[in-house]
């Protein structure tokens, strides 16, 4: 009996979140982001994200490669976790694919523009796609953030390839 192929999707903001899809699609499986606290800071987790990784054992992460936003802190903050989520995926050996939101998102919600409307269509959508998954808010991680983790996932399988 031949294992399914998995693709994770990660949103890669402190609020964000990993998400794991199979081939099917139907079944997913998202968590928040992990996180730790350093000098009173939340901070990416990089062993637990490993953890997390070589527990579902993806064939390909994807991860968004978002242009900054916001303030010079909320950048910065973006930027060092985005870093972190980079370092993390390739040391420990998986294959990273970025993509920038743009791009997933022209491919998967054809004609949605506007922050707004991106977020409640990319709501909208991953629910349809996958019933399973529970959209309520997780500490930080809210529905677009699950929905975003998981349609990147579903951007990766259908664009990205497999190992």
């Amino acid at each position: 009996m031949a294992t399914e192929t998995i693709w994770a999707g990660l949103d890669p903001g402190l609020s964000g979140a990993v998400a794991f899809i199979g081939t099917t699609g139907l079944g997913a499986a998202v968590y928040p982001m992990p996180l730790r606290c350093v000098d009173d800071q939340d901070e990416l987790d990089s062993d637990a994200l490993v953890a997390l990784l070589e527990s579902h054992n993806p064939c390909l992460v994807c991860t968004e490669r978002p242009q900054g936003f916001g303030g010079c802190s909320a950048s910065f903050k973006l930027g060092m976790n985005l870093g972190g989520l980079i370092v993390a995926t390739i040391s420990a050996r998986f294959r990273l694919l970025r993509v920038r939101p743009q791009t997933w998102q022209r491919a998967i919600l054809p004609g949605v523009h506007g922050r707004s409307d991106l977020k409640a269509a990319s709501v909208t959508l991953a629910k349809s796609r996958f019933p399973t998954v529970r959209f309520t808010k997780r500490g930080r991680t809210s529905d677009h953030d699950i929905a975003d983790a998981l349609l990147v996932a579903m951007w990766a399988r259908d664009h990205g390839g497999a190992a």
